[in-house]
């Protein structure tokens, strides 16, 4: 299993978090139903759960 980390400011302010708290109950859940899959499955998660970034070989 993978451990997934909020990014943390200076002054342990996690951005990350802050926005997937000011969703909805919906859209935190499959927010955060993401994370746990990217958890289990790390870099071998594929579609429909992940594509490549639009303009990027490498990412």
């Amino acid at each position: 299993m993978w451990i997934v980390e909020h990014f943390r400011l200076p002054g342990d302010r996690q951005p990350v978090a802050e926005i997937i708290d000011n969703q909805s109950n919906y859209d935190a859940a499959k927010i955060l139903r993401g994370i746990t899959l990217l958890e289990e499955f790390g870099p071998l998660l594929g579609m429909p759960h992940v594509r490549r970034m639009v303009g990027s070989d490498k990412l």
